[in-house]
């Protein structure tokens, strides 16, 4: 007999963009954590959503970013990609600001 021949072992997948910040997949907690490059938390988003919550045109619309097992996540530069692997899919979702401070180069 095989041992573990029907055991799926799943291994987040973390990424960090050019700023320093770590994305990772918080899989209980149905979520993305953020942290800086010293630890530090930043953000999170997502909530639970099984298949039927899949976002604000599906079935059951609520909440806005469902996830049932963010496994993986790639952070772009204005976007995190997620792997939803109970769901069956890939969650874009694209990364804002509250403020935003810009100046004149000279």
């Amino acid at each position: 007999m095989t041992q573990g021949a029907n055991c799926e072992c799943v291994v987040a997948r973390m990424d960090a963009d050019g700023w320093g910040r770590i994305f990772f997949p918080d899989v209980p907690g149905y979520s993305i954590q953020v942290i800086d490059a010293q630890g530090n938390f930043i953000t999170r988003f997502g909530e639970y959503g099984n298949y039927d919550a899949q976002g604000p045109r599906s079935a059951v619309p609520k909440p806005e970013i469902p996830f049932w097992s963010p496994d993986s996540v790639a952070a772009l530069d204005s976007y995190a990609a997620i792997v939803d692997s109970h769901n069956r899919r890939v969650v874009q979702v694209k990364l804002s600001y509250v403020a935003e401070e810009t100046a004149e180069l000279k």
